[in-house]
């Protein structure tokens, strides 16, 4: 039996994630604002409403806001009563749309146990494309990137490749490690970790190099082992890719980081991890970690994990 053509129509703005045109006026011609819209659980838009006595300045939300955690209670009634569930991820999906920044933010934080449903992906997505707000747009992101496909990939290079702010790039970076080390992702990422200023994109990079398992970004990683607040990362990401080159990075590092008289522990533990490699130099490294131990103008924390490694290759030497 054919639907008629009216009924489809309503449907279809109904429907979870449907782009009506927000704060439309009732009973002006135009589609309800979001949280009028069919379908929505009117416990849970009442308890979006109550978010306005919160604390929410320039994407930041004042997280012990005790409207906040009953919304987060009455969340979990409306998951654990199975009639209630199809209300719920409709009214989250509309609240996507809303014209309240915070209620954006909140709906996309609120789904992520339905992030797998079909029709969450797309509105997560379609909200993704004509969001404004960096805070709601990295939500969004984070939502979609827990499993991401083909599209959401796309969405994450092209966030990569540009200039938004921090936390959405990061974001997106940490999104891209999940997916396949195409090299056009494997060679933006390359291009882009010696040109960033900050140090917590830097090390994200790295880490995400280092999860694309991109042996040839090695000469990249390597170099940011000088960089304050992003060298602990980039060793790990070193230690990571496991192969001879990195190794070789990680003893100049090391070197170089002596003479400084900077180095971070997690780099002594990155140079220790190839211990049981066919390429590994046994009393170069232990004269160097012996060194590391010594070095007055080391961090305690460094000099002791240091010591550690070295007891601990020695005491196998032996």
């Amino acid at each position: 039996m054919r639907v008629p053509r009216t009924l489809a129509l309503l449907l279809l703005v109904c429907s979870c994630g449907s782009r009506g045109k927000a704060g439309t006026e009732a009973g002006s011609g135009g589609p309800p604002p979001p949280e009028e819209r069919f379908g929505n659980d009117l416990a849970l838009v009442k308890r979006f409403a109550e978010l306005k006595a919160c604390s929410f300045d320039r994407g930041k939300l004042d997280r012990s806001c005790p409207q906040l955690d009953a919304l987060g209670r009455e969340l979990s009634r409306v998951r654990a009563e199975p009639e209630r569930r199809a209300r719920l991820i409709t009214t989250l999906c509309n609240l996507l749309d809303s014209q309240r920044e915070l209620s954006r933010l909140v709906a996309a934080e609120s789904l992520y146990p339905e992030h797998r449903e079909t029709k969450v992906q797309a509105a997560l997505q379609a909200a993704l494309v004509k969001e404004p707000s960096t805070a709601v747009k990295t939500a969004l992101l984070r939502q979609l990137c827990w499993e991401p496909g083909a599209p959401v990939l796309q969405s994450a290079l092209a966030i990569a490749r540009g200039e938004a702010a921090d936390p959405l790039r990061l974001e997106a970076i940490d999104c891209l490690g999940r997916g396949p080390a195409a090299p056009e992702v494997v060679g933006l990422l390359r291009q882009r970790l010696p040109r960033e200023r900050s140090p917590s994109l830097r090390a994200a990079l790295c880490a995400t190099l280092a999860e694309l398992h991109a042996t040839e970004a090695v000469a990249e990683i390597g170099a940011q082992l000088s960089v304050p607040d992003a060298d602990w990362r980039c060793a790990t990401a070193l230690a990571a890719l496991g192969s001879e080159a990195a190794y070789r990075e990680l003893q100049r590092g090391a070197g170089d980081g002596l003479r400084r008289g900077r180095l971070s522990a997690q780099l002594v533990s990155a140079l220790s991890a190839f211990s049981e490699k066919p390429f590994f130099e046994r009393a170069p490294t232990l004269a160097l970690l012996a060194q590391v131990a010594g070095e007055a103008r080391l961090s305690p924390v460094t000099r002791q994990r240091a010591s550690a490694e070295l007891a601990r290759l020695g005491a196998r030497q032996r």
